[in-house]
């Protein structure tokens, strides 16, 4: 049932909540959803037109967890992986100001640097 256009319950539905996640934020889902909002400034969508939505759903919930598993694997992988780039970056930007602040004070001689190249 829809309590308002922005919230909807779900009742009596055999369906991992975090499978339903991935489920509706998923491309092929928010394109659909973005299709069948309706309305002005705020679009909506209406029960009707929620249940419109054409899902692929595993039939047991077993299928659903071992998806989830999956997809929660992944994300966690690409996680760590903006963590660690990102920490590079970090270091990168620190060794380049202490680069600029060694060649303002003189402690590198970047006319030399660039002769001897």
């Amino acid at each position: 049932m829809t309590i308002n256009p922005q919230l909807v319950v779900l009742k009596n539905v055999s369906i991992d909540n975090r499978f339903l996640y991935y489920l509706l934020t998923s491309t092929y889902a928010q394109n659909q959803i973005e299709s069948s909002n309706s309305g002005g400034a705020t679009p909506a969508l209406t029960q009707e037109k929620l249940g419109n939505i054409k899902v692929v759903l595993p039939s047991s919930t077993e299928e659903q967890e071992v998806i989830r598993d999956y997809l929660n694997d992944q994300f966690l992988k690409f996680k760590n992986s903006i963590e660690s780039i990102n920490k590079s970056i970090e270091r990168l930007k620190e060794y380049r100001e202490a680069l600029i602040t060694s060649a303002v004070t003189g402690q590198i001689d970047v006319r030399k640097e660039i002769v001897d190249e």
